[in-house]
């Protein structure tokens, strides 16, 4: 989910288990544990801290992944595919 959250500013990421590490993120424990603990430290944040992180996100995802913006990537790719493939 990195391609999507950003940690810290528009959510929290979690690895998966200790086995199966993605990434540095600010949740250092894994799985189950980790969630809780990303659980935490939101239910700690400040209201003010909290709203912008959701003002955060829901831009985020509003910029980069509504069906318009989607659709304008995809084309955007198939056309540089198509174009390196008739080179």
């Amino acid at each position: 989910m990195p391609e999507i959250i950003k940690d810290g500013e528009n959510g929290l990421l979690v690895n998966p288990s200790d086995t199966d590490i993605r990434g540095d993120w600010i949740i250092k424990r894994t799985g189950v544990a980790g969630f809780i603990d990303a659980v935490n430290w939101i239910y700690r944040m400040s209201t003010i801290d909290y709203r912008s992180m959701r003002i955060k996100c829901s831009k985020y995802v509003q910029e980069n992944f509504t069906i318009d913006t989607m659709v304008k990537k995809y084309e955007a790719l198939f056309l540089k595919e198509t174009r390196k493939a008739s080179q």
